[in-house]
């Protein structure tokens, strides 16, 4: 059964392009279904995930959650359409008469959201992965939904600027470590902890595409010398969508919000 729809317009209020120390507004996306999935556990995550979250001793700063008003189709073409519309309110790049790189904040120019966490399933791994970086090219390899793949050389014409991996701004180890003091006392139903991992292979899919498109954008505006922020992680959750999957899922995403802002604030980002 398909999940509830959402109201037209994302949950959160915008705070612009940069955080303070009184607020930060993630944005949150999960995918569709796809391979005779009745519903895609990385909806129903983002989906459930409350509008705020308070401040706490450990993370001090309120953080505002936004979720678009549906998932994403497992589409490439979905991904290419979408993602420009996401970050539109950026500047455009440097030009002849624009020269210099401008930020998210410059010219008037406000993001809705200051971080990005995408999210998807992978259905080979039993544990939460957040990935470290992303691919440009190999997309010509697994069909999505409609049974399209892009060409060999789609990743260099379309991010001509871009080099073939783009990494996380995010000191992952760093996120990493707050990840798991955050879900210290969380289990999963055996008993064992929640088990989260950094990954350096988001798999040439769909999630991958996404998370390069998302870094791509940021590496644009924010400078093409690979020093500017790009504040976005792809999280890929275990394929599980009973309903304590989908709580154990909730609570871990929570965990990696919180530990992003944490660190972010620390510097670490």
């Amino acid at each position: 059964m398909a999940p509830p729809p959402r109201p037209p317009a994302p949950r959160g209020t915008a705070n612009g392009g940069h955080a303070d120390i009184d607020e930060v507004t993630v944005l949150v996306t999960g995918y569709d279904v796809f391979r005779g999935m009745a519903v895609n556990p990385s909806w129903l995550i983002a989906n459930s995930l409350p509008p705020y979250l308070p401040s706490t001793p450990s993370c001090p700063t309120r953080i505002k959650i936004l979720i678009p008003p549906a998932p994403i189709r497992v589409s490439y073409q979905t991904v290419v359409d979408l993602v420009p519309n996401l970050y539109s309110a950026l500047p455009p790049p440097p030009s002849a008469v624009n020269p210099i790189a401008t930020d998210a904040t410059e010219h008037g120019h406000k993001l809705p959201f200051d971080l990005v966490v995408h999210m998807g399933i992978s259905s080979r791994r039993p544990h939460y992965s957040m990935e470290t970086q992303a691919h440009r090219d190999g997309y010509d390899q697994y069909e999505d939904v409609t049974g399209s793949t892009l060409p060999v050389s789609f990743g260099k014409t379309h991010w001509p600027d871009c080099p073939e991996v783009l990494r996380t701004s995010f000191d992952t180890a760093d996120v990493l470590r707050r990840w798991q003091a955050n879900l210290l006392g969380i289990h999963s139903a055996d008993g064992a902890e929640v088990d989260v991992r950094t990954s350096d292979d988001a798999g040439h899919f769909l999630c991958d595409f996404v998370y390069f498109s998302s870094l791509a954008a940021y590496h644009r505006r924010n400078g093409l010398d690979g020093k500017g922020e790009r504040p976005v992680v792809f999280l890929h959750l275990p394929a599980g969508d009973t309903e304590e999957d989908v709580l154990r899922g909730q609570e871990t995403a929570v965990a990696l919000i919180r530990a992003m802002v944490e660190s972010r604030m620390a510097g670490k980002s």
